[in-house]
């Protein structure tokens, strides 16, 4: 197993993960992150060129029944869509 905290950004780990493993030749990575976040995170990672293999952990919006879960889980949900919007808008230019 190995650990990388190089990257800032989804796309800057997805790009440190790859300079770390090409030594390897690992073409295939396990991917844990929050559901809310698997899709862009994925699409960031087969992007630089690994087979992703999806491992999400339990949801939390069956964790957030105080109203101070439920904002912060809303809170996540909308910087996610944000992130996902600024991601796409990137790519094109």
């Amino acid at each position: 197993m190995l650990v990388d905290s190089g990257g800032l950004t989804t796309r800057g780990e997805a790009q440190s993960v790859r300079r770390l493993l090409e030594v390897r030749a690992a073409h295939r990575v396990l991917l844990v992150t929050d559901a809310r976040h698997l899709t862009r995170a994925r699409e960031a990672f087969q992007r630089v060129g690994f087979e992703v293999v999806p491992a999400p952990p339990p949801d939390l919006l069956a964790a957030a029944a105080l109203p101070q879960a439920r904002m912060q889980l809303t809170r996540r949900i909308v910087e996610e869509m944000l992130a996902r919007i600024y991601y796409r808008l990137t790519e094109l230019g």
